[in-house]
């Protein structure tokens, strides 16, 4: 329910009052949670991470959370238990076996997310997303 409020608020996002309005909004409705001892799963604050990166990095607002709670659902993003596929390590060992250095599972300082692997090419670093 929270992540989806929170998707909702960030589609529907107009202005800069509508901002601070919706940000109250946000932190209203945790706080009534958590006076309840409902409190949101990490799948909750993931959702919400996502939500929230898409809201700023893709297009280009300021976050509407409050900064304790992006420090939170931060980690419960970067929490997730990370899976590679056989794919992606022989794609690993290919880069490797042709001399490069290569860093897996590398998070995104910016978003959080998940680079599969991150590639030393001669002038640059590379990333791979292998799906």
């Amino acid at each position: 329910a929270a992540a989806q409020l929170f998707s909702e608020i960030c589609t529907r996002y107009q202005s800069e009052e509508q901002k601070e309005a919706f940000g109250g909004l946000i932190q209203k409705f945790l706080n009534v949670h958590e006076e309840k001892e409902e409190y949101l799963t990490l799948e909750d604050l993931s959702k919400i991470h996502q939500a929230s990166t898409w809201f700023s990095v893709e297009l280009g607002n300021t976050s509407l959370l409050p900064e304790d709670l992006q420090h939170k659902c931060w980690s419960a993003f970067t929490s997730r238990e990370k899976n590679t596929s056989l794919l992606q390590k022989d794609v690993i060992a290919t880069f490797r076996s042709l001399g490069h250095a290569v860093q897996e599972e590398v998070t995104c300082g910016r978003t959080a997310y998940s680079i599969d692997a991150v590639v030393s090419g001669k002038d640059l670093d590379f990333a791979v997303e292998v799906d």
